[in-house]
């Protein structure tokens, strides 16, 4: 699971993702870069709906002390550290923001239609 959740009232996308990261992680110094839009067309009991996400990148430099440990917010949100050249082994939604992870050096703009 990547981090992640949605913009309060009034506040800016990248106050957001500091906000969620500082909520779910416990993280402040993280240095952050706009990588992507996505869009994915979902379903859910019978309605169909666009949602918009803007991805940012997250750089921590310090240490880490456990590459595997629960959110902060529910210990039923389980996150790892992983290398980033063993990504394709898992499955992230949307499956093509593993390219911008692996190649973080462009913006990215990806569209998923999950209701086929």
């Amino acid at each position: 699971m990547l981090p992640g959740g949605k913009v309060e009232q009034k506040e800016e996308s990248l106050q957001a993702i500091k906000r969620e990261i500082e909520e779910e992680l416990g993280y402040k110094d993280l240095k952050y870069s706009f990588l992507a839009i996505s869009e994915e067309f979902v379903e859910a009991k019978g309605y169909y709906n666009q949602q918009l996400n803007l991805i940012y990148q997250g750089i921590f430099e310090g240490n880490i002390n456990k590459p595997n440990f629960k959110g902060l917010e529910g210990d039923w949100i389980n996150f790892e550290w992983i290398d980033v050249d063993k990504i394709n082994n898992y499955k992230i939604v949307p499956n093509e923001i593993k390219k911008a992870i692996i190649n973080p050096n462009k913006i990215y703009h990806f569209v998923e239609n999950l209701t086929k």
